[in-house]
């Protein structure tokens, strides 16, 4: 009688072992997870695997509105990706990329800027575009911002920026 009470706690602790060691490991990927999403910041369980999931969700949203926007083959040649080429075309034809809020912050500016109007994107990413565009764009940069067409989420438009050392 007594093996047999034996055999079921070596069973239940052998259980209680393999618990732990997958309660651990969930933790540790959860800790991971946490680093991943919120950087310095300590969160519960529940809220790293949503934030997580929100994340995945954004990704995946802007994976398939990419796929829409994807640079027609013919275009380009097939060995290059979009950021290639775009990278190619940007060079080719002197241009740059900026992408700011409806606010006016600057959220990104590629490199090519440098050369062109010797600003260092870095510096303008602290910016407006209100402080670095010509004076007499702003007030229609300001119209297009504050009111934009229904239901678009790009809106294309020209304006003159200033150069460095001109602001």
């Amino acid at each position: 009688m007594d093996d047999g009470s034996d055999d079921k706690d070596t069973k239940r602790k052998s259980r209680n072992l393999s618990e732990k060691k997958r309660r651990d490991q969930f933790n540790t990927l959860v800790t991971e997870l946490n680093t991943m999403v919120s950087p310095g910041r300590k969160m519960d369980k529940s809220t790293v695997l949503k934030t997580a999931i929100a994340l995945l969700k954004k990704h995946n949203e802007m994976t398939i509105k990419s796929r829409v926007s994807e640079i027609e083959e013919s275009w380009k040649p097939t060995f290059l990706t979009n950021e290639e080429f775009i990278y190619l075309l940007l060079e080719a034809i002197d241009g740059f990329i900026i992408i700011f809020s409806t606010s006016g912050q600057i959220f990104y500016i590629s490199e090519s800027v440098i050369s062109l109007l010797g600003h260092m994107p870095d510096n303008l990413v602290k910016m407006t575009i209100f402080e670095i565009a010509h004076e007499a764009e702003r007030s229609n940069l300001y119209n297009i911002l504050t009111n934009p067409p229904i239901q678009e989420e790009q809106i294309s438009f020209s304006c003159y920026i200033r150069r460095r050392g001109l602001i």
